[in-house]
């Protein structure tokens, strides 16, 4: 039993597959892709720990990396394995459906099921939550752009009774699924892959961006701003910020949730100095060295909100060289090898209107970095 963070329990199984070799005991690591032989099946049943609840075990095989289905030659295999083989267990032909409703009904008021009590963490290709950026950035910008659009879309509807673009929205959404497959989204393709996934995101982005501008031109034009600016929040919560407006940012206060508001242009109600190493406004002090960020002091709470001598904000690079995969393996050692990114180029102090701060460029080898902190 897997229970969460909330007290939620759920049957959870682990595969056990790797092959038995004669005269040595089970290793720690197992497959998901395995073959269907002998010395596989043997294998995964010593494997498996828990034969006091349980003597069934699950082989999920097939020729690939985890999905190119079985082979003619691994069903000829099967066959033979139904009939039994000496210092082999039994194969029967099964479903992962059937197995595990089967395992649920045979631990149904057992008390001595094994319990894993918090998150089930993976310290194994952890690369993948960083390699192929620009794939994951393409995945994030896309979701929030047809989220938008079907909020946008209702909008539209129930203002102005617009026909939902069902068939328009569907395109996009099948487009999005299909890369968050695996290996696309985790970046773990070979190039062409990312070649046809960047075409795609394209694609979808034009369809969602024209559905959006349509609904946001047609919306607008049947409000009365009367010299005001027109504010959308596409959010599931009244929500207040600054929006920019151009190169001026305007703040808009509680502007309902998947809604709009029409909001005045006026002076900024906070009084933000800037200097060369410091933010100030109303709320807080900030404090830089090198562009990293050695100093909050929350003026309402009156508390130093990092400690002493610590520093936020800090660049890090560290050598990306694992064991294997290198595009999916982050190792247990890569800290021991790490470049400070503090060589600053320049600071420069930015103002929006409502809100400013710092433009503070750095370099790190062939690489520029910009990054702008703010405050309104």
């Amino acid at each position: 039993m897997w229970q969460g963070i909330d007290g939620t329990e759920i049957l959870t199984y682990f595969m056990t597959a790797q092959d038995k070799i004669k005269g040595q005991k089970p290793v720690r690591y197992a497959s998901y892709a395995g073959l269907l032989t002998p010395a596989m099946l043997a294998g995964t049943y010593e494997r498996y720990q828990d034969k006091n609840i349980n003597d069934d075990v699950l082989l999920t095989y097939g020729d690939g990396d985890g999905g190119g289905g079985p082979t003619e030659a691994m069903i000829e295999v099967g066959k033979r394995l139904k009939k039994g083989v000496a210092g082999c267990p039994k194969a029967v032909f099964s479903t992962a459906s059937e197995f595990l409703t089967r395992l649920e009904k045979r631990l149904k008021g057992q008390s001595n099921i094994p319990k894993w009590v918090g998150e089930l963490y993976l310290e194994f290709h952890r690369g993948t939550y960083t390699s192929m950026a620009k794939n994951k950035r393409y995945n994030r910008k896309s979701e929030f752009l047809f989220h938008n659009a079907e909020a946008l879309s209702v909008t539209a509807g129930l203002l102005l009774d617009k026909e939902y673009p069902w068939e328009a929205l569907n395109e996009g959404w099948k487009g999005i699924l299909l890369n968050q497959f695996h290996d696309i989204i985790p970046g773990s393709s070979i190039k062409e892959v990312y070649e046809e996934s960047d075409a795609l995101y394209e694609k979808v982005i034009n369809i969602g961006s024209g559905i959006l501008s349509e609904c946001y031109k047609e919306v607008s034009e049947n409000i009365n701003t009367d010299g005001g600016v027109l504010v959308f929040n596409n959010t599931p919560f009244k929500a207040s910020g600054c929006v920019m407006l151009g190169d001026t940012a305007i703040f808009a206060e509680n502007v309902p949730a998947y809604g709009y508001k029409v909001i005045e242009q006026k002076p900024g109600k906070n009084k933000i100095s800037v200097s060369e190493n410091k933010i100030e406004n109303a709320y807080y002090i900030i404090c830089f060295k090198k562009g990293a960020i050695s100093r909050i002091y929350d003026k309402k709470n009156k508390r130093e909100v990092i400690k002493k001598g610590a520093l936020a904000n800090e660049l890090i690079a560290y050598e990306d060289f694992p064991k294997d995969w290198d595009a999916w393996e982050i190792t247990n050692y890569y800290k021991e090898k790490f470049w400070k990114i503090d060589d600053v180029i320049s600071t420069e102090a930015i103002d929006y209107g409502e809100k400013a701060g710092l433009r503070i460029t750095k370099r790190f080898l062939n690489s520029t970095i910009v990054q702008e902190i703010c405050v309104f």
